[in-house]
């Protein structure tokens, strides 16, 4: 999904993005240009460990560069609301695979973490 940063998120929402990261939503992102959102990435339990995660996020990095329009990628960090309970990845496990591809949190909600990466 394509958008502008600043209808992505409720006003409570604005406000605690910036008391959590001690700046404002301008300071965050370039809020002039569009904002790519990264709506999730499953990996089905079965098929996990084996690399497939790994290779969907550098596919989706090289195709953010070469569509060369955005400096702002936006995710929320959530374990897939469909697995049973013990399938799904901690959200703390989940966020740590996201930094290893530049991603940083921006806001911790408990049950997800909302991350962002410039470009």
């Amino acid at each position: 999904k394509i958008f502008n940063i600043e209808f992505m998120f409720s006003d409570d929402e604005i406000i605690d993005i910036q008391q959590a990261n001690n700046k404002t939503l301008d300071d965050i992102f370039d809020t002039d240009c569009k904002t790519i959102y990264l709506d999730y990435l499953e990996v089905k339990p079965e098929f996990q460990k084996q690399g497939i995660g790994n290779l969907l996020m550098q596919e989706f990095n090289k195709h953010i560069l070469e569509l060369n329009f955005s400096d702002n990628v936006l995710l929320n960090c959530c374990p897939y609301i469909q697995l049973k309970i013990e399938e799904k990845i901690p959200v703390k496990i989940l966020s740590m695979f996201y930094k290893k591809f530049g991603f940083v949190e921006l806001l911790d909600q408990k049950e997800n973490i909302l991350m962002y990466k410039k470009i």
